[in-house]
């Protein structure tokens, strides 16, 4: 695991906001879903990589779809929160398959050309996710977002808050402490 996406930090998320669809344009593992889950509350996920499918235990409403978050139709509109963990440039390639469709897969590095594309892409995967969205509608990224690529305006949000966490990672090749930002965006 590079980054450290824990159930509670989108459970909390969820609880004080107290939105009525959630959406996650990288599923992953389920993380988001399952939180918005938790708190009964309905949920849209999505990812390239085929979706690892947890147990959901309430009855609120959970579609998984496996699509490209760039240009996925979603199936329905009205999503008042986004909480995702995008994937950190050059870090890791999830899925041997579609190392080609992913965003900031580590075979395409950190250099200048691919911090460039990787900051296109995830302004595509937000603008895609704008026709979607409630007109207040809130997104919270969790991101190690050393190069500052993620662009708030010229994907249709406004920054509200970024705020720095401290993650102590205890397991895999990369243990040690580091720092990821949560950016708190509005829609535009």
């Amino acid at each position: 695991m590079i980054g450290s996406f824990p159930i509670t930090l989108p459970l909390s998320i969820i609880k004080k906001i107290k939105p009525k669809l959630v959406y996650d344009p990288f599923l992953g593992s389920g993380t988001t879903c399952i939180a918005a889950n938790m708190a009964a509350v309905s949920s849209i996920g999505v990812d390239i990589s085929p979706p690892i499918i947890p147990k959901f235990k309430t009855k609120a409403s959970v579609t998984i779809i496996k699509a490209d978050s760039r240009s996925v139709k979603l199936p329905q509109k009205g999503i008042d929160l986004i909480i995702t963990s995008p994937p950190y440039i050059g870090q890791i390639n999830y899925q041997d398959k579609f190392v080609k469709e992913e965003i900031g897969s580590a075979h395409l590095g950190t250099s200048y050309k691919a911090r460039k594309k990787y900051a296109a892409d995830m302004i595509k995967v937000f603008q895609n996710a704008l026709a979607y969205l409630t007109p207040k509608a809130l997104a919270f990224i969790i991101v190690q977002d050393k190069f500052r690529l993620l662009d708030p305006q010229a994907s249709g949000f406004r920054q509200i808050h970024r705020l720095t966490r401290k993650v102590t990672r205890v397991r895999g090749i990369k243990r040690g402490t580091y720092f990821e930002s949560v950016l708190v965006w509005q829609k535009a």
